[in-house]
């Protein structure tokens, strides 16, 4: 848990919180109501997996794909929560998408030990 960043923090969050709202969407299920809830599940997971590789890997490359992933869902999921008028799916998509964009900023890797660098020696003396 110490490699997590802010924005994976932020999207963990967000991405759990659409998880749970989820199971609340009682609309008529119209086939744009089937594909927003098929985003908003394909967004959480593509977030979560994205999380799960930055845990378990050493480096901070691995979840680009993932958080490049969950920032376009997501933000396909915040549209299509909009349309349909699910304000707290807005909401909690919006806030999976920053933390995705937020991760893909941050090059840091917390808690990932430098890798060791051979020294070279010095150039001789003219």
């Amino acid at each position: 848990m110490g490699r997590l960043r802010y924005g994976d923090w932020i999207g963990g969050i967000g991405a759990v919180c659409l998880l749970i709202v989820l199971s609340t969407y009682k609309s008529g299920w119209t086939s744009l109501g089937w594909f927003t809830v098929a985003l908003n599940v394909v967004a959480v997971a593509s977030m979560l997996g994205a999380i799960y590789v930055t845990i378990t890997r050493d480096s901070p490359v691995g979840p680009l794909l993932g958080l490049t992933g969950a920032l376009l869902l997501g933000f396909g999921a915040t549209v299509a929560n909009l349309v349909e008028g699910y304000w707290i799916g807005i909401v909690d998509a919006a806030i999976l998408t920053a933390g995705a964009y937020l991760a893909m900023r941050d090059e840091r890797a917390p808690g990932v030990p430098e890798p060791p660098v051979d020294l070279r020696p010095a150039p001789p003396a003219v």
